[in-house]
C-alpha cells in the first residue's frame, strides 16, 4: 500500500491542478511514482529514464531500428556530451527536438542513421505521461520530482509556496485557456506539451 503523507497548500493549489490539467484535458496518462506497479517498471531510483517504454517507442517511431541503435539512442540521453549541467540540458533538448545519429551495420558496413525520439508528423502516435512524485537518487541526495513528459523524458521540479506558486497557478490558467482554443483533438497532447514546457521554463528561470 502506498504511504500517505501530509498534503499542503502547494499540493492542492499547484501540484494536483498541474497533473489534473494534463490528465483530464490534454490526454496524458497519469501514474503515481510511489505506486509499486509503476515502480516495478524502473531499473532503479538512480535511473531517471523508463528504459522499457523508451526502447519500445524508439522502435515504433523508427521502424527497423536495431537493438544496437536503440542502445545508442538511449545512451545519448543518459550521457550527453557536455561538461556542465546547462550544456547537458541544451544537448538533450536538441536531441529530443531533432534527432540523434546512430551507427548501424548494413551489408557488413557501418552506416549512419538518424533516430527520432518524438514523432512530430503524427503527434497522437507519441506516448504522453505525467508522473506524480517521481523520486530520483543521486550520488548524495534523493529528489522527489514531478515528471511532465512527452516520451517519458521531461522533468519538472516543484518550488516552494509563495510567489512561485502564484505564478504557477497563473500558468495553469493560461494553459487551460490555450487548450480550449485548440481545434484539432489529435494535436492537443503535443500542443499542451509544447506550451507547458515553454511556460514552465519561463517560470523556473524567471
Amino acid at each position: 500500500m502506498m504511504k500517505q503523507r501530509t498534503r499542503g497548500p502547494e499540493y492542492t493549489g499547484v501540484q494536483r491542478p498541474a497533473w489534473e490539467l494534463l490528465r483530464n484535458h490534454c490526454g496524458y496518462e497519469y501514474a503515481n511514482g510511489s505506486d509499486p506497479d509503476f515502480a516495478a517498471e524502473r531499473v532503479s531510483e538512480a535511473e531517471p529514464l523508463l528504459l522499457g517504454r523508451l526502447a519500445e517507442k524508439l522502435r515504433e517511431i523508427n521502424p527497423g531500428l536495431s537493438d544496437a541503435g536503440v542502445r545508442q539512442a538511449i545512451d545519448a540521453l543518459r550521457q550527453p556530451m557536455a561538461a556542465a549541467l546547462v550544456d547537458a540540458n541544451e544537448t538533450c533538448h536538441r536531441l529530443l527536438s531533432r534527432w540523434v545519429t546512430v551507427e548501424e551495420m548494413q551489408a557488413g558496413k557501418p552506416v549512419g542513421r538518424s533516430v527520432r525520439y518524438i514523432n512530430w508528423d503524427e503527434p497522437e502516435a507519441n506516448d504522453f505521461l505525467v508522473v506524480e512524485e517521481y523520486t530520483v537518487k543521486g550520488p548524495r541526495w534523493r529528489r522527489r520530482l514531478e515528471r511532465v513528459q512527452n516520451r517519458r523524458l521531461g522533468v519538472a521540479r516543484r518550488r516552494r509556496p509563495g510567489q512561485e506558486s502564484r505564478r504557477a497557478k497563473a500558468m495553469l490558467v493560461k494553459a487551460r485557456r490555450r487548450w480550449r482554443a485548440t481545434k484539432s483533438p489529435t494535436s492537443r497532447p503535443l500542443c499542451c506539451w509544447r506550451r507547458w514546457t515553454s511556460a514552465l521554463r519561463r517560470n523556473l528561470t524567471g
